[in-house]
């Protein structure tokens, strides 16, 4: 909770290093790109959503493993400066405090640990309804679920949580709660620690 939490400082040095206004909804990706984090499908809903709201932007930060560059720069040249790209970052906080939703929209996925760090920073999160991430996001809450690869669904989402600012901030606000109660680390150490020791034989 104080490595990952809202920092104004690094919202403020993130948007200026990459021309985002003060008042732009910035939707986060951060992971590997590849097909099963739904990057084609966050694609096609980003496009959806900014051809009708241009106060939105997408910001994709994360080594790229498939080839994923060209798609986003293409959707970068439909969608001139709401579309960045940032490579692998040492500091996701300091992205996550940039943005407003974080987005998940896996194929597949174990313990989303990225929901849990970005929900610690106070974001509403938009993702897949999967075993991992639904431990991770409660449905209306903490932010919203979407079937898998349904780019509908995620544009609508966006859309919601674009133009409703006290529903966002609210789930944002539900969410950063819920860590601090379910998720603090010294319990997650001490549960790892138990799985560990349960399932490797002693010595």
């Amino acid at each position: 909770m104080e490595r990952f939490a809202p920092c104004a400082e690094a919202r403020q040095q993130i948007r200026s290093c990459y021309g985002i206004p003060d008042d732009a909804i910035v939707f986060l990706f951060l992971g590997r790109l590849n097909a099963a984090k739904g990057l084609r499908e966050l694609s096609r809903a980003f496009a959806t959503a900014a051809g009708r709201s241009p106060n939105i932007h997408l910001l994709i930060v994360g080594p790229d493993e498939e080839g994923f560059e060209s798609e986003f720069s293409a959707l970068a040249r439909r969608f001139p400066g709401q579309v960045h790209r940032a490579g692998f970052a040492d500091r996701p906080e300091t992205y996550m405090s940039a943005s407003d939703v974080f987005c998940l929209p896996s194929h597949r996925e174990g313990f989303g640990s990225a929901l849990i760090e970005a929900a610690a920073v106070g974001l509403p999160a938009i993702a897949s309804r999967i075993y991992g991430v639904t431990d991770a996001v409660e449905d209306g809450v903490t932010g919203i679920l979407h079937n898998v690869t349904s780019d509908r669904e995620i544009a609508d989402a966006m859309l919601l949580l674009a133009g409703q600012g006290e529903i966002r901030r609210k789930m944002g606000a539900a969410a950063r709660t819920r860590v601090k109660e379910k998720f603090p680390e010294a319990r997650l150490t001490k549960a790892f620690a138990d799985f560990y020791r349960e399932i490797l034989p002693a010595g």
